[in-house]
């Protein structure tokens, strides 16, 4: 598993032996990195489910400037930070100043409605990657999250098994968040969405 584009392209990155983690596809990866090509620069990433850190990595090396990255299990979160050590290293080699990426460990639901609460920034896309069998739940509880979390031109990114997209889009059809696009990958998609206003005419 390697980074597939920018000033990390070809960098190899640690996994944990467990079979805990699904890492986010090469595919999904590059693919997502080319939808927010020649858009990074200056973005803040908030990485969700980080695992090896794999899809905020990937947009920090294609251009944004700051990620977070916040992953509960504790061997993952390990292995999460060698690799984000790893990135930096190589960013300062080709010269390249980057704010130091945050790594917190803790679960999802208690960042989300605890720690944001008073967070002092504001992203412009967020990666949501939940297990699979846990992506409802899991977008029931982003239907509530505080859309101050994200700026006025971010978006949300949820990967899903493409089976569950359905469900997925009848759940946000009463939230603050409007669905922009799904794109599918093999058995994967990829949701985007925003929180415009919904046109009520």
């Amino acid at each position: 598993m390697q980074i597939s584009s920018g000033i990390a392209k070809g960098m190899r990155l640690s996994a944990p032996k467990s079979t805990k983690t699904r890492p986010t596809s090469a595919v999904v990866r590059e693919a997502m990195g080319n939808v927010f090509q020649g858009q990074l620069e200056g973005r803040k990433i908030l990485d969700l489910f980080s695992g090896t850190g794999a899809m905020g990595i990937e947009l920090l090396s294609r251009g944004a400037s700051e990620a977070t990255f916040v992953e509960n299990d504790p061997q993952c979160a390990k292995i999460l930070r060698q690799n984000v050590n790893e990135f930096m290293r190589r960013s300062r080699q080709q010269g390249i100043d980057l704010a130091e990426p945050q790594v917190i460990t803790r679960d999802v639901k208690k960042f989300l409605t605890g720690s944001l609460g008073s967070y002092d920034q504001k992203f412009d896309i967020i990666w949501v990657d939940p297990p699979y069998h846990e992506t409802a739940a899991w977008s029931k509880i982003l239907c509530e999250t505080n859309t101050a979390i994200i700026n006025s031109e971010g978006v949300i990114c949820i990967e899903a098994e493409k089976k569950t997209c359905s469900e997925v889009e009848n759940i946000f059809k009463e939230s603050p968040w409007e669905i922009q696009k799904i794109r599918t990958y093999g058995r994967s998609a990829v949701i985007i969405l925003n929180h415009q206003k919904k046109d009520e005419s």
